[in-house]
């Protein structure tokens, strides 16, 4: 999988410049480890791992810029936070990815058999 690719798909997704973007370069070389151990007997197309690479990256940085504290806003009485929108549609973006990989995105408990 090519690292560059990835990082370009991140840097649409987030709206980060090269040089901000630079900075959570580390998110999408983890993203990538992360993608292949779970979908390597799964065989993709069209950049599919890629994407699914650059949406988990581009999650987990949503996660991370959330967390800080300067993600709000407060004026006298009235603060602002980021809208969880953007959290909800960075998650069904990585969801939706994996599973057009098939692959496995984490989160839900599977049953296969006994």
């Amino acid at each position: 999988m090519n690292c560059e690719s990835v990082f370009a798909l991140f840097q649409k997704l987030s709206g980060l410049s090269e040089d901000e973007g630079g900075a959570y370069r580390f998110l999408c070389e983890e993203a990538i480890a992360k993608v292949v151990s779970v979908s390597e007997h799964t065989r993709s197309c069209g950049g599919q791992r890629e994407l699914a690479a650059a949406a988990l990256a581009y999650y987990r940085y949503v996660l991370l810029t959330m967390s800080n504290s300067s993600a709000a806003v407060k004026v006298g009485e009235v603060s602002i936070r980021k809208s969880e929108n953007c959290l909800r549609f960075a998650e069904k973006l990585y969801k939706d990815a994996m599973a057009q990989l098939g692959g496995y995105a984490g989160e839900d408990f599977v049953f296969e058999g006994v």
